[in-house]
């Protein structure tokens, strides 16, 4: 959705909206400069996400549009940031700075879907994951704090696709931010979708950045080196055949769904909404915990055998570069 919005100034302008750019980063992740990493002290936003944010301060300020959009998919990451209305002070505060109506949209993923999601996303910058044992997705408190820290009351939507107005996400964000605009006036172009990793790649990416960290090594490091062997080891895979889209074994999916209970009931009574429920693995079981080489191989189905082959042609990758590199 981001990219598309960045990508379609002149499409989403004429609907009244406009989503700013202010440097190279179209997912404006230097939002998240505001929050404080879970468990550490807040650290000072560094000089060149301070530029960032102040042009983006002036854009919106002298903008003639009449709704200016933010995104940010970090806002909402309980996982690794602290999100109580304390700590999103400096963050409303600067969005209010803004001068503008700011309202707030959630769009939350059913309890397991939404951890399916989340491992997938957090096993991009560090390796291993949450357990979903010890995993709480805490959908209502984060809606919670942010209604608190802004003092206005967000507007809560299933992330269900035969939900969304035309089954898609940018023509629904488009008739929140535009205020009852009719679909066939947002007609949104056909897009390609956003692909998640599949429990190969989960696994080899955990292998690859596990093993050698225990033995006081790296594969790849910083943000930079992380991004090129997951985008690496997702092309081998393609290329490999199509990948499967993982899908959580039974007892992780119910483990999850289990923990939200009660903030299901309560999203439905306070906010209509519902999802429908997850529909996991039954016929298939985890390996034993003994019998795992990842954590992933826990939660989702793992080909050993395909997962090796994209280590290995990873590692063919990588010596032919060196040798390259050497002519």
């Amino acid at each position: 959705m981001q990219k598309f919005f960045s990508e379609s100034k002149d499409f989403i302008g004429s609907a009244g909206v406009e989503y700013p750019i202010v440097d190279d980063d179209f997912k404006q992740r230097y939002l998240k400069s505001f929050l404080r990493p879970k468990g550490k002290e807040f650290r000072d936003i560094q000089p060149s996400q301070k530029r960032s944010l102040d042009r983006l301060l002036l854009n919106v300020r002298e903008s003639s549009a009449e709704n200016i959009f933010l995104s940010c998919e970090e806002l909402t990451n309980e996982q690794d940031f602290s999100l109580s209305a304390g700590d999103l002070k400096g963050l409303a505060d600067y969005i209010k700075g803004m001068r503008r109506e700011v309202k707030i949209l959630v769009y939350l993923r059913e309890p397991a879907a939404y951890y399916l999601s989340r491992m997938q996303e957090s096993i991009k910058s560090q390796p291993g994951i949450i357990l979903p044992s010890e995993f709480d997705a805490k959908l209502l408190w984060v809606v919670e704090q942010y209604e608190i820290a802004f003092g206005v009351k967000a507007d809560v939507r299933a992330f269900v696709r035969e939900n969304l107005v035309s089954g898609d996400i940018v023509t629904d964000v488009l008739d929140f931010v535009c205020s009852g605009v009719g679909p066939s006036s947002l007609s949104v172009p056909s897009k390609p979708t956003n692909e998640s990793l599949s429990g190969e790649v989960m696994f080899a990416l955990d292998v690859l950045r596990r093993y050698p960290a225990q033995a006081g090594r790296s594969v790849q490091s910083g943000n930079t080196g992380i991004r090129q062997l997951w985008r690496l080891l997702d092309r081998f895979d393609r290329q490999i055949g199509p990948p499967s889209k993982p899908k959580l074994y039974a007892q992780a999916a119910q483990q999850v769904s289990e923990a939200a209970s009660q903030d299901l009931i309560i999203l439905k009574n306070r906010y209509g909404v519902e999802f429908p429920a997850y529909a996991p693995l039954y016929d298939v079981e985890a390996p034993a915990v003994d019998d795992r080489i990842s954590d992933v191989e826990g939660i989702v189905p793992v080909d050993r055998s395909r997962a090796f082959a994209l280590m290995g042609m990873v590692v063919d990758h990588g010596i032919r570069v060196a040798m390259e590199a050497k002519k």
